[in-house]
């Protein structure tokens, strides 16, 4: 292969690599919501200890379902991110072709070896492409469906809170 397209194609190759990095962040962020959440429940012993679970019961509820609200957002984030990058990486092969085609002595049209190469790169870019869309799509239906038994747990607490008389926090009334 020519000097000038090695690199790159190396680079295009192991540029997918930093899936880890994605992940991690990931971790970071659920953690330090997690702490941020138990740092706001408090323990009162003023108040009625049977109020005091219900709220806390509901509070949790809440914040399970706000975090897998942030999940599903942030999965398809990482969804479009990753699709973008493997298109741009499509594109430079492209260009790769484009630029060995025109600078071959041997014609526009011949196939050598290095051209076949692209070619397979390419075919393994939208094969990951595909395994992307189908991973998202198999997380995010796993996802909705927390949300659903989420949705539903929440308005069971607020339908026991209501017949037990337990005023619930006015700052969430729906």
């Amino acid at each position: 292969m020519p000097p000038k397209i090695q690199p790159k194609l190396e680079e295009i190759q192991n540029h997918h690599s930093d899936s880890p990095r994605i992940v991690d962040s990931l971790q970071e962020i659920k953690y330090q919501s997690l702490e941020s959440f138990l740092s706001n429940l408090k323990n009162d012993p003023s108040t009625d200890p049977i109020n005091h679970i219900w709220q806390d019961k509901l509070k949790l509820v809440r914040f399970k379902i706000s975090s897998l609200l942030n999940a599903l957002n942030l999965r398809d984030q990482i969804k479009q991110d990753s699709l973008y990058d493997i298109n741009q990486d499509i594109c430079k092969i492209h260009t790769l072709q484009f630029a060995m085609a025109n600078d071959s002595s041997l014609g526009r049209y011949t196939s050598n070896k290095y051209h076949l190469g692209l070619e397979k790169t390419v075919g393994n870019l939208e094969r990951e492409k595909r395994s992307e869309v189908l991973s998202c799509w198999k997380d995010t239906v796993m996802m909705r469906k927390d949300l659903v038994e989420a949705f539903s747990e929440y308005k069971s607490l607020k339908r026991k809170m209501s017949l037990l008389g337990i005023k619930m926090n006015t700052k969430y009334n729906d």
